[in-house]
């Protein structure tokens, strides 16, 4: 059986002796091999995810390596130890904690664990519950919150969303200090390189120049690849065309919107011949992949340049109209 390469993480959590450690990753990495590994080497147990097939391979690893060293009364030991080990889910350790110092909690001894059905069942009513008194109160920010999510024929689009900034704000130290700071973003006097909206535009804008960036590149590489093709000038029409390509990138990444728009507005795109190859299969596609950026690049109802084309007097308008929306999200979300 061959020795197991372990990456330079895993190999960390193994061999790392400096205190309690956490071992948190996706599912199907290695997590309980890890884990095992760390075990075998008689560092610290940490709970895994999965108790079962932690207890099951860690048993079956002190087998192997018993075969390999049967002599061993310290292998032997921990054998006979493992059946009473203490290896739990996060949930289970927790249970146990409380259980054993119930008196100093104050809670009844025979208290059980909530299920994630039964935690489920409890949220949905709770946020019911939220969105009654809301609506009783009949705010107007509140009415437009749920114009705003609203979904089909309830406003259950509503209830997910405040579950889930529930949840994820849960993941922070001070879940409430984090919604506060949420709402900051929403300011209006904030600048667009600093605002949410601006950031949007930004991020779509670069995935938009991105694509075409990644299409007329490897479309350059096609045509290369035609005997004297370049003769045409075609290639270095499209070389161009990635330049502008990366020059609007890197104004776009600065929030330079109205640059952008302007650069791409007063671009003379070049024409390109084809002669002798119009019906190059290599040939057609380029056309139809230059013809496509061209447009995005130059007509005014292209996503690119509708994006672009929101100014910062209209960011501010949007974040004045968004605030009290936003806040009154927040709002719901702490009262659940």
């Amino acid at each position: 059986m061959s020795e197991r390469i372990w990456t330079d993480e895993q190999k960390d959590a193994i061999e790392n002796r400096d205190g309690t450690l956490i071992v948190s990753a996706a599912a199907g990495s290695g997590k309980t091999s890890v884990l095992v590994e760390r075990v075998i080497r008689r560092l610290i147990v940490c709970s895994p995810s999965s108790v079962s097939s932690s207890s099951n391979r860690l048993g079956s690893e002190l087998r192997t390596k018993l075969k390999e060293n049967p002599d061993s009364e310290h292998l032997q030991k921990q054998q006979m130890l493992l059946p009473s080990a203490n290896i739990f889910t996060i949930d289970a350790f927790c249970g146990n904690l409380v259980r054993e110092n119930f008196d100093a909690l104050n809670i009844p001894p025979d208290f059980t664990m909530l299920d994630e059905a039964e935690g489920n069942i409890l949220k949905r009513n709770a946020v019911s519950s939220v969105m009654d008194k809301l609506y009783d109160e009949k705010d107007p920010d509140f009415l437009n919150l749920v114009e705003l999510l609203f979904a089909g024929r309830d406003d259950s689009s509503l209830e997910d969303n405040i579950l889930a900034l529930y949840e994820y704000s849960r993941a922070y130290p001070s879940p409430s200090a984090w919604l506060d700071s949420a709402l900051k973003e929403y300011d209006p006097e904030t600048p667009m390189k600093d605002s949410v909206m601006g950031k949007i535009i930004r991020d779509s804008s670069a995935e938009i120049l991105d694509y075409h960036h990644d299409k007329l590149s490897f479309m350059l590489e096609e045509l290369k690849g035609i005997p004297d093709f370049d003769k045409l000038g075609a290639t270095s029409v499209i070389e161009n065309e990635i330049q502008l390509n990366r020059e609007l990138y890197s104004l776009i990444d600065a929030f330079k919107f109205d640059e952008a728009l302007t650069k791409s507005s007063t671009y003379k795109f070049s024409t390109w011949s084809a002669k002798g190859y119009e019906k190059d299969p290599i040939v057609i596609k380029a056309k139809a992949i230059r013809d496509a950026h061209k447009k995005e690049l130059s007509q005014d109802n292209s996503p690119l340049r509708k994006s672009l084309i929101f100014t910062d007097e209209e960011n501010k308008e949007e974040l004045t109209a968004l605030r009290p929306i936003a806040k009154k999200l927040i709002e719901a979300v702490k009262l659940f």
